[in-house]
Order: structure tokens, then sequence, then C-alpha cells
């Protein structure tokens, strides 16, 4: 007789079946599995997936990516009657995929892309997202120290990071970055900025090639953008709301906030809360008006596309202006893969 384990939760995607299966599975007394037992069981091909993939084995490996919404089975009625499960974990804040404000949004087995929040260092190993990778990694069931930042963000943006999983995905995608998509590999970044301004934007879309600054030194660097939305709040005189999707082709520090406070501002503002580069007036929680809300990866074969929603301290001020989430991030993939 075949019985049901245990569902995978929507926190669990990609974890290794036998990482969570370690968490969860107990003897009839509720004593944890020895590993060994649990490696023999693996062995034995007592644990399958339902429903069963459409092509390849039903058969879980120990390395096996599990995927939220589907179930583990047993096919042994001996073993399933000596096994029980441990009660699930709160899916509210799960430590195995988050922590200190970095949620893991996408993984296989090459890669990892997580969503950090905004005020999160990308750089400090003493905090932000590199001391969360230990925790990250064992709630993917990977080994420690085998995630690897493919790129960063600033820390008062928030949004989506790639992690290599393995040297050889951080060598591809590092390379993607440096000289552009691939045959191979590719990674493509789209972000959701938020501009006030007393007046629309003289351009609705196009390339901002203005060089950006690093130290003392004039950095070339490439940014497509596109007018996404805009909106005045009620009231005379009320500035006008712009929300634009970019598209850097190069990876200058600070480059999209350069370039929308120099290119689209004239030097006469920026992104609503960057302060360092001329925006006064609101600001969103401790971030700025710059969300990481889109990428398309791939490595060595077929692309993976991910989303992230845009910060829950950006609705008040969207709201005002009459724009929509939603309507802002569903424009981004399409935008992101059109030819440069």
């Amino acid at each position: 007789m075949i019985r049901t384990l245990l569902k995978v939760a929507a926190h669990d995607c990609g974890i290794k079946a036998a990482a969570l299966l370690k968490q969860r599975l107990a003897d009839a007394s509720g004593a944890a599995l020895p590993p060994s037992l649990l490696a023999r069981l693996f062995r034995q091909s007592k644990f399958r997936r339902s429903p069963p993939p459409s092509s390849g084995s039903a058969v879980l490996l120990p390395s096996s990516p599990l995927s939220a919404g589907e179930a583990v089975v047993c096919v042994d009625p001996a073993v399933s009657a000596a096994l029980t499960v441990r009660c699930e974990p709160p899916a509210a804040a799960p430590a195995r995929t988050t922590a200190c404000g970095v949620r893991v949004v996408h993984a296989c087995e090459a890669l990892a892309v997580v969503s950090k929040s905004p005020g999160v260092h990308c750089q400090d190993p003493r905090s932000g997202l590199l001391a969360s990778l230990p925790l990250v990694a064992a709630g993917l069931g990977a080994p420690a120290g085998s995630l690897r930042p493919v790129h960063r963000l600033d820390t008062p943006v928030g949004g989506l990071v790639c992690l290599a999983r393995n040297l050889a995905a951080a060598r591809l995608l590092s390379a993607a970055l440096r000289e552009g998509p691939s045959p191979s590999s590719s990674l493509l970044r789209g972000y959701v900025g938020l501009l006030l301004s007393p007046a629309p934007l003289p351009a609705r879309e196009g390339v901002l090639s203005a060089p950006v600054k690093k130290g003392g030194a004039l950095l070339p660097a490439a940014t497509r953008f596109r007018v996404a939305g805009e909106g005045r709040a009620a009231g005379v005189g009320g500035a006008l709301l712009t929300a634009l999707l970019l598209a850097p082709a190069t990876g200058r520090k600070h480059q999209l906030r350069q370039h929308v406070a120099g290119a689209l501002c004239g030097g006469r503002g920026g992104l609503v809360g960057d302060a360092r580069y001329g925006a006064a007036g609101a600001t969103l929680g401790g971030g700025i008006g710059l969300h990481a809300a889109a990428l398309h990866v791939a490595v060595g074969g077929a692309g993976v596309d991910v989303v992230d929603a845009l910060p829950a301290a950006w609705a008040p001020l969207l709201a005002r202006h009459g724009l929509a989430a939603p309507a802002l991030t569903a424009q981004l993939l399409a935008f992101l893969k059109e030819p440069a």
C-alpha cells in the first residue's frame, strides 16, 4: 500500500529530499531516524514523488530537489507503518529559508535566487546576505560555503540576488554579466524605479549611456529604461510619480541611481528617497525607490524567470498616485527580454 508521508510546503521549494525527510520523519516512538536507516531506505527506493514527473523517474534520490505542492510517498507498507511525521514548522518564518531579511524565492540544481529586504548588506561578511548564506544553504540541503552571490545590490535597494550553487555555475554567470548573454548562460536583471517630478519625462523610453562616477574616474555604462506608468497625487500641484522599468547592460556601482538622477532628472532629483543623488521628500520605509524585481537566468540550458513583489512600503505612495504594483511588475519580463 502506498502511503503519503508529507506534502511539500511552499517555503520548502527546492529543498533536497534527504534534507526534508531527515527533518520531518521519525520512528514510531517519535525519535529521529538514524542517518544510516534513512540512507538505506533511499538505496532501497522506498520513496516516490507524487504526482510522478512527466519525464524521468518518480523515485526520489537523496539529492532530488522537491517542488512546492508535490507529495512524498512510501511504497512499502511495513516501512510506512514504522514512520511518523513531525509537525510542520510555522510557514511564516522558517529558519531554513528566511534569515536576516533574506528569503529564498527559487532554487534548482545550479542556482538559487533570494530576495533581500532594503537595508540588508550584500558585502559585509558579519551581517546581511553573506551572514545568512549558511542558513540558506542548510535549508536547501547544500554544503556550507557552496552558495556564491553572482552580483550584488546597494544596501538601500531590495529585491532579487542570484546565488550560484557550484563553481562552474558561478563562472558561467559571472562571464554572462561581464560579456553579455551567450548560448550557455545569461543573467538579465530588471528593476522598478520610482521618480517624483513636477512634469513628465521628456522621453518615454531609451538607453541611458552617460558615464558613471567611481571614485575620481568616469566609467562607461548603459541602462535601458521605459516609463511603465505615471500618476499625479490628488490636489492642486500634486507631484507626478513616474514608475520606470530599468535594465542595466553594465554593472557599475550605483549605476541606475546615477543614471536616473543625472540623465533623466538633469541633476535636480533622483529616485524616491535617494538623498545621496539629490532626491528630496518621500521616504520608503528605510529603502529607496528602486527594487530588483525580475531576473532571467540560464545556466547551460533553459532559462528561469523569477519575479519578486514590490515592497509593501511602496503601497501607500503608489495608491496615492493611482498606480498598482502588479501592473508594473507584469511588464518587466517582456521588457527585460527585448533585444538591446
